[in-house]
């Protein structure tokens, strides 16, 4: 409850000398906005990292306890949960009339986090390695080789399909792109 107190009458103290004010502030008090700013960024990035790192723990948990694997579990909850945003963001682009934009990001960020999420994770790996290993190896299960396929068939199908039809996206596009996809997490769920 002291903390609470504590907490609420900083808060309160920093909401009237520094966010409240429309004058002119002193120069030192910029910098404390400044500092206050940064420090609420690094506490806000803190957070996300505790919470994912909880969720994760009670989804692993109840994959060990109802059997899934792994790989299942990766396509589908924490697949999900990954591309949420993403989602939510290319469409507010889309309707504010930047389509490509959105399409580009569509494209572009799985890729990134395709290549930088396996790059990054590969060199921390290596570089906390302490018996001098030079490479990192991992087994590929049959579901990934079908999510793999089923990836690189609707990159495919957008190559060929998208010139073809007068470089529109349509609905029939869209619903081919989500069968394949639907599918393909079908068949490594059965």
């Amino acid at each position: 409850i002291l903390l609470n107190i504590l907490t609420i009458y900083l808060a309160f103290i920093t909401y009237t000398n520094l966010i409240k004010p429309t004058n002119e502030l002193p120069n030192y008090m910029n910098y404390l906005r400044l500092t206050i700013s940064f420090i609420g960024f690094i506490n806000s990035i803190s957070w996300i990292s505790i919470i994912a790192e909880e969720l994760i723990n009670v989804l692993k948990f109840i994959s060990i306890f109802i059997d899934v694997s792994d790989t299942i579990l990766g396509l589908t909850l924490f697949a999900i949960g990954n591309s949420i945003g993403d989602m939510i963001s290319n469409i507010t682009i889309a309707k504010m009339g930047f389509p490509l934009m959105s399409l580009a990001a569509c494209i572009g960020g799985p890729l990134l986090n395709l290549l930088l999420g396996i790059g990054v994770d590969g060199l921390v790996v290596l570089l906390n390695s302490s018996n001098g290993i030079n490479e990192l190896k991992f087994d590929l299960n049959l579901t990934l080789y079908i999510s793999i396929f089923c990836f690189l068939t609707n990159l495919c199908f957008i190559l060929v399909y998208v010139p073809l039809n007068s470089w529109r996206i349509d609905k029939k596009v869209g619903l081919t792109l989500i069968g394949i996809c639907s599918f393909g997490t079908t068949i490594c769920i059965l």
